[in-house]
C-alpha cells in the first residue's frame, strides 16, 4: 500500500485526531463529522459493554441472539472497550502509528497494490467497484477507508421504531417498511454504525490466527444464524448487538416460554405483513461496505465482492 497525499503531511503527529483515532486526507467538514461520530459511538457502546459483562453469567436476549455462547462474552466486551479507547493493535510504520486511522480518499490519494503488481486507486475502488460502497477496512493495516457514499448516509439512528421485529408466522426477523435493504437494516443503516462496523474489522483482523468470514453475514437473519464461533468473526453481529441494545429493542423470541419456536436460522427476509417474501431492495439504496480490500503482509491486496 502506498500513500500519496499531495500537500498533506505523512507524519501521524500532524493529522487531525479524536482520542487515539487519526483522520487523514479528509476535508474540514469530514473531519468534524468523524470527530462528532466517535464520541457518540463511545457513549452508545457503554450499554453494550455492560450487557456483555453481565451476559457472562446471565445472558440477555440480545446477546443470546447474536452471540449465543456465554464463553465469548468477555471477548465481545473487550473488543467494544478497545473501540471506545482506540487501542492501537497494529505495529507503527513511517506513516501510521498503528491506531485506527480513517482516510477520505480523493483521486490519487491512496494506491493499493494487487498480487500481480498492478495498482488501484482507493478512490476508484470506492467509485468503480461499487458506487454505493460506504467504507472498507484495508487488511493488514490501521487504515479504514471512508468512501464518498459514507457521507451521504444519515448520521444517527432515527429512533427506536427502527428496531427489528419478529414475524411470528415465518418465525424469523421480518423486513419492515423502514428497512432500507433487508430485515434489520433500518437500525444500523447510518454513519454511526457503519463506522463501528469498519472499526470492528480493524480489531477482528488484529486477533492472532483470525480467519476472515467469507462471505460475511449482513442480513440480521444471516447474522443470527451463525454458529457461536462464526458470530464473533462477523462484524455485523457486533453492530446488530450494540445497536439493538442501545435502542432498547425488546421484540425478541422468548425461549423460556412453553412451545416458543426457535427462529429459523436462514437469511431470508419475510415481509412484516407475513404473507409474502421480502421485496427487493429499493433501487438506488446504498449497500453497506460490501467489498473488502485485503492487503497481505507484503503490501499486496485482493478485492473481494461480498455475497449478499
Amino acid at each position: 500500500m502506498t500513500l500519496s497525499l499531495g500537500e498533506a503531511s505523512l507524519d501521524p503527529d500532524d493529522w487531525p485526531s479524536s482520542g487515539n483515532y487519526h483522520i487523514v486526507a479528509c476535508d474540514d467538514d469530514q473531519v468534524h463529522l468523524v470527530q462528532t461520530l466517535l464520541p457518540a459511538l463511545y457513549d452508545v457502546l457503554q450499554s453494550g459493554i455492560h450487557d456483555a459483562d453481565t451476559s457472562r453469567s446471565h445472558p440477555s436476549a440480545a446477546y443470546s441472539i447474536f452471540f449465543e455462547d456465554t464463553k465469548n462474552a468477555q471477548f465481545v466486551s473487550n473488543l467494544m472497550r478497545d473501540v471506545t479507547l482506540g487501542t492501537a493493535k497494529w505495529a507503527s510504520s513511517p506513516n501510521s502509528n498503528g491506531s485506527p486511522t480513517f482516510i477520505c480518499p480523493g483521486p490519487g490519494d491512496m494506491s493499493l497494490e494487487d498480487d500481480d503488481g498492478s495498482h488501484r486507486d482507493a478512490y476508484q475502488v470506492c467509485r468503480d467497484s461499487d458506487p454505493t460502497l460506504a467504507g472498507t477496512y484495508v487488511f493488514p493495516s490501521s487504515w479504514i477507508v471512508l468512501c464518498p457514499a459514507f457521507f451521504q448516509q444519515p448520521m444517527l439512528p432515527a429512533n427506536s421504531s427502527a428496531c427489528p421485529s419478529i414475524s411470528r408466522v415465518r418465525n424469523r426477523f421480518a423486513r419492515r417498511k423502514e428497512d432500507v435493504s433487508h430485515a434489520g437494516s433500518s437500525v444500523v443503516h447510518n454513519q454511526l454504525w457503519i463506522l463501528f462496523h469498519e472499526i470492528v474489522h480493524y480489531y477482528l483482523f488484529a486477533q492472532p490466527d483470525y480467519k476472515f468470514l467469507d462471505p460475511e453475514a449482513y442480513n440480521i437473519n444471516g447474522a443470527w444464524g451463525l454458529n457461536p464461533a462464526d458470530s464473533i468473526r462477523n462484524s455485523e453481529n457486533f453492530v446488530y448487538y450494540a445497536a439493538t441494545i442501545n435502542a432498547q429493542c425488546t421484540d425478541w423470541p422468548d425461549f423460556s416460554r412453553e412451545n416458543e419456536r426457535e427462529l429459523l436460522k436462514d437469511d431470508s427476509d419475510p415481509d412484516l405483513a407475513e404473507n409474502q417474501a421480502a421485496s427487493d431492495a429499493a433501487e438506488g439504496s446504498v449497500t453497506r461496505a460490501n467489498t473488502t480490500v485485503h492487503v497481505d503482509r507484503n503490501g499486496s491486496v485482493n478485492f473481494r465482492k461480498r455475497a449478499e
